[in-house]
């Protein structure tokens, strides 16, 4: 799905569509030429059929470097590298970073400048604030209704004196709506230079608005720069999705909790691929009614540890800033994160990866009163209304456990009154002689309601089936089952000599005795006990965290690895999920599970590949890699042919374990700005 940030029909248009055209060809993406006769026609096209790769990459650096910031970055990074970049002042900021992207596919040195510049680029772009609010239920089959949107934004900015709605531009896709208000901001004056002389301008500029909204979840997305806006448009959509301006009232969709009590090691527990890791560098932490401390760093945490703060335990994290480094990428992403409902994230192309991990860790999600969050433990007995189902889990995972049969369909024994849809079950359903369903309540003010099938129908999680998955996704052997209320025997696995693992699931919070029924049905193995994220359970039996009742858990072995301590018994290819894995104190490497035979420790290009695979994505320079290699042989092809070398000897590798070597060997490594950069995902042994 196009980001967030791209939807931005202003930045679209302070590009030419004669630039547009260019970006398109140079991008490949001739079949969408036709469609930049009009800004209108290009914005559908975009927003509804996915762009490739490298036009993403365009929008990417468009958006982020299309600013008077932006241009400044080019320019230092021009200067740095000794490039031209031409007559840049009488270029507009967006038609420089295009064309600047467009020579860069052709010409190496402004390909180098462009590759400095977005190294800042997450400061430059100027971000809409952006809030998401929960509505009181999912309305299914509710869309966001142009004219509807146009008419209800116009009449408000009439009625407090600002200039009316210009345009709105409305698309779904991936079953949610995209909205984009452009309108008139407040007129503004500048002292501009024309004909070599001070004048003065007039003018209205124009901003854009982004509204998105998912009737499957019932969550909507706001993104303006303005405050007052902000709150017309939660009640302008509620009042066209329900009647009611306060229909989107709900705003905990994020909590700081799970940071506040797991320092930076939250991010070490969750591996997503593709993000190389996590750093905390602002933090706003309340305590009590008086103080609120600021920490600023490249690690909050350990300024707090260092000044002795109890920050786990007193007072409230409401606000922190996060660094997202990803895998290959040269760049960094930015999020901020503001409790209860405010998630600013700041990654271009990659925003997808951010969202996986807030969501995985914990941070951010569906929540109820105060922040506690919906999980497979609040939602026990697991029977509830597809709407409800779809809010909690989202409508991609909820089509996926449809799919796989893990919900079963089943007929309520209580549903909500369709009047007061927050008081859930409060009609208990009755059948009368087969001929009709009723609901009736407990509350004499409340009349008998006739209900539809459709009204008493709901999904039943099958948890044996969520068991089976993690279970399969683990490597476990044996069967599948409950030992104790709410406990479940995952399996068992031998992961080396010695070194059993036996894994169970916490569906429910677990009973004090359960630790006791864990390490009895372990026979002998190591026993963890996986429990839902953000959940503890007693007893002294070692806990994980896990994404239930779906996943992904492709980094879960790999945690209970660590927790258990075995990283001394278990070889990393078993557990780690990184393509390339490299263990400098045994001399030993693999390549997506292929032990580097051939790859001899102590030899130049084991040496090379340990070297930039610990930059984690940052270019080591030849100079560097020289010195390292052989301080004492000035050889320029010295780095080279260490790097060809490594290629030759993981494709022997491969071939004495008769197995084909992947094309994608050569691009382990890449020759980048004077040195060579990591464009896989590798893990260096500690």
């Amino acid at each position: 799905m196009l980001p967030t940030a791209f939807h931005e029909v202003t930045r679209l248009r302070e590009i030419s569509l004669e630039t547009w055209r260019s970006i398109l060809t140079a991008a490949g993406e001739n079949g969408r030429v036709t469609a930049a006769s009009s800004y209108d026609a290009l914005w559908r096209s975009l927003t509804t059929d996915h762009p490739g790769d490298a036009l993403i990459d365009a929008l990417e650096v468009v958006n982020e470097l299309g600013t008077d910031a932006g241009r400044e970055l080019l320019l230092n990074a021009a200067d740095d590298r000794q490039a031209q970049l031409g007559a840049v002042d009488d270029e507009p900021a967006g038609e420089l970073a295009a064309r600047i992207w467009v020579q860069s596919r052709t010409n190496t040195p402004l390909a180098e400048v462009l590759m400095r510049a977005r190294l800042g680029a997450y400061e430059a772009s100027h971000v809409r604030p952006y809030r998401e609010f929960v509505g009181e239920r999912a309305v299914s089959g509710a869309s966001l209704d142009r004219e509807k949107i146009k008419e209800a934004v116009s009449q408000w900015c009439r009625d407090n004196g600002k200039s009316e709605a210009i345009q709105v531009y409305v698309t779904k896709t991936a079953g949610e709506w995209r909205c984009e208000v452009l309108r008139g901001e407040a007129a503004k004056r500048v002292v501009e230079i024309r004909n070599r002389q001070p004048e003065i301008l007039n003018y209205r500029p124009g901003v854009a608005d982004h509204l998105h909204y998912d009737p499957e979840t019932g969550r909507l997305g706001i993104a303006t720069r303005s405050p007052r806006l902000l709150r017309m448009y939660r009640e302008v959509v509620g009042s066209i999705l329900s009647g009611s301006q306060a229909f989107f009232s709900n705003e905990n969709i994020c909590t700081l909790k799970p940071l506040q009590q797991q320092g930076r090691s939250l991010f070490d527990r969750h591996r997503v691929p593709g993000i190389v890791r996590v750093d905390v560098v602002e933090l706003r932490w309340r305590r009590g009614d008086r103080d609120k401390v600021w920490v600023a760093g490249p690690d909050c945490f350990k300024i707090l540890h260092d000044l002795q703060a109890r920050v786990e335990v007193e007072g409230e994290l409401v606000q922190a800033k996060l660094l997202v480094w990803f895998a290959g990428a040269g760049r960094r992403g930015q999020v901020t994160i503001t409790v209860p409902g405010r998630i600013e994230i700041n990654a271009g192309a990659r925003e997808h990866l951010v969202e996986r991990l807030l969501d995985e860790v914990g941070l951010r999600g569906a929540f109820g009163q105060d922040n506690e969050r919906l999980d497979l433990w609040s939602l026990h007995p697991w029977r509830l209304r597809e709407d409800l189902w779809r809010r909690h889990l989202g409508a991609e995972a909820f089509d996926q456990l449809l799919h796989e049969k893990a919900l079963q369909p089943v007929r309520l024994e209580a549903v909500p009154i369709p009047d007061h849809p927050g008081q859930e079950g409060a009609l208990a359903i009755e059948d009368l002689d087969g001929s009709a369903t009723i609901g009736v309540s407990d509350d004499p003010a409340i009349a008998v309601r006739t209900l539809t099938s459709s009204d008493v129908m709901g999904y039943e999680l099958d948890v044996s089936w969520v068991a089976r998955a993690i279970a399969g996704a683990l490597g476990l052997g044996g069967t599948s089952r409950e030992i104790t209320s709410g406990i479940w025997l995952l399996g068992q696995r031998t992961l080396a000599a010695g070194a059993s693992v036996a894994a169970f699931l916490a569906t429910r919070q677990p009973a004090d005795t359960a630790a006791h029924s864990v390490r009895a049905a372990s026979n002998g193995a190591r026993p963890v006990l996986l429990v839902p994220t953000g959940r503890v359970a007693e007893g002294d039996v070692t806990q994980l965290e896990c994404r239930v009742p779906h996943g992904p858990h492709d980094g879960l072995l790999g945690r209970i690895v660590e927790s258990l301590n075995l990283r001394d018994q278990v070889s990393p290819a078993v557990y780690r999920t990184e393509e390339l894995i490299i263990d400098p104190k045994k001399g030993e490497a693999w390549y997506r599970g292929i032990p580097l035979t051939k790859l001899l420790a102590g030899t130049q290009p084991f040496r090379f590949a340990e070297k930039v695979a610990a930059a984690r994505g940052q270019v080591v320079t030849k100079e560097a890699l020289r010195e390292h290699l052989s301080p004492a042989n000035d050889d320029e092809a010295l780095v080279k042919k260490a790097k060809a070398d490594f290629v030759k000897r993981v494709e022997e590798s491969f071939a004495e374990a008769a197995t084909e070597c992947p094309a994608t060997v050569k691009e382990i490594f890449k020759s980048q700005s004077g040195g060579y950069v990591l464009k896989a995902t590798a893990h260096i042994v500690p």
